[in-house]
């Protein structure tokens, strides 16, 4: 069984536009809890990130090692530095800025370590991507450090299932000598499964779609994630499933960003130890009931470092300055659970 987790790095110094963004939803000491073991810690109600150089991203990547996460699925962002907003996106505000959150990705592919843990791409759809990330794209696809189901590069879309995307996907091929791309689309919802949807390998998800109701503990949250994997099965492909290890975007409800908002609803904690190995357990359980859906071992889990949203794997730090690595430690026990119970390879 291969874990992913999806790794959308905003952790950037105050001058960038997320990391401007990054420092000023996490300064407050509350959330000292979610801010990264990497940031600085500049004051009580006052931290931010530096831009970190490969060695100190090497120790982020064993961490991950330690995790048992097999391969990061980065979100990736166009590099055309000239990108325009566009006034009916209301995400279309991060496009100037987009080729910035692409640094962790950079250091990645350069990394030693990057044959221990792979990388994939989670594309936004309704990014302005022009033919030079696409070529770009697929030349990382070729390289051993990109994550692949049976040779094939796998590639996630984030925004539905976009035919458009998918066709362009589909010319890597012939166009650029890749292998056939794996495509696993991805719907944080189920509220639009009638159709056909066969153009795509798979269906998967960024996120539980927990902003639709009041979720008050995490047993709850992984109630309805394990209920969204289940109702995936009306797509008729095959499931990537997914899995959270918590969704709580309170920093963001109460200092808000231009790109993103959020219900006021009630919102579980991220998981405790034993609560991350339980909740592994119970989707190995739906796995191994449901392999006909489920016939490629991977999982998705939401996510190592989206601390503004509360779902997080990567260390951070406590109240009195040390760093608690505990999720870490227990994350790799539940992928030992997930990979000995789910009926896989």
């Amino acid at each position: 069984m291969r874990i992913g987790a999806v790794n959308w790095d905003c952790s950037l110094p105050p001058n960038t536009f997320f990391g401007s963004y990054f420092a000023k939803t996490l300064s407050f000491k509350k959330w000292r809890a979610r801010v990264p073991y990497y940031a600085d810690i500049i004051s009580e109600d006052n931290v931010c990130c530096h831009l970190r150089t490969a060695d100190e991203f090497d120790v982020e990547l064993q961490y991950a090692i330690d995790a048992n996460i097999d391969y990061f699925a980065y979100v990736w962002h166009t590099d055309d530095k000239t990108a325009k907003p566009d006034p009916d996106v209301k995400t279309s505000v991060t496009w100037p800025h987009a080729w910035t959150q692409d640094y962790a990705r950079k250091l990645h592919r350069k990394s030693a370590l990057n044959k221990r843990i792979k990388l994939c791409a989670i594309l936004l759809c309704s990014q302005p991507y022009v033919e030079s990330d696409y070529a770009s794209l697929a030349e990382e696809m070729k390289e051993e450090y990109y994550e692949k189901i049976d040779g094939r590069p796998l590639v996630y879309l984030f925004g539905g299932y976009r035919t458009d995307v998918i066709d362009i996907l589909r010319g890597f091929r012939e166009k650029y000598n890749t292998a056939e791309p794996y495509i696993a689309f991805m719907n944080n919802g189920v509220e639009s499964p009638d159709g056909d949807y066969s153009r795509a390998d798979a269906v998967s998800a960024y996120n539980c779609s927990g902003n639709r109701k009041n979720i008050a503990t995490y047993a709850e949250l992984l109630d309805e994630q394990i209920a969204d994997n289940e109702d995936r099965k009306k797509y008729g492909i095959n499931i990537i499933p997914s899995f959270t290890v918590g969704w709580n975007p309170l920093p963001r409800i109460e200092t808000v960003v231009p790109w993103v908002s959020y219900r006021q609803l009630i919102y579980s904690e991220r998981a405790s130890a034993s609560e991350l190995e339980a909740g592994m357990k119970k989707l190995a359980a739906w796995i191994r009931e449901n392999r006909v859906h489920v016939k490629v071992d991977h999982i998705l889990t939401f996510a190592w470092n989206e601390f503004e949203e509360g779902g997080y794997i990567c260390p951070t730090y406590r109240e009195d300055g040390s760093i608690d690595g505990s999720l870490v430690d227990a994350f790799a026990k539940a992928a030992e659970i997930l990979r000995s119970e789910s009926g896989g390879k």
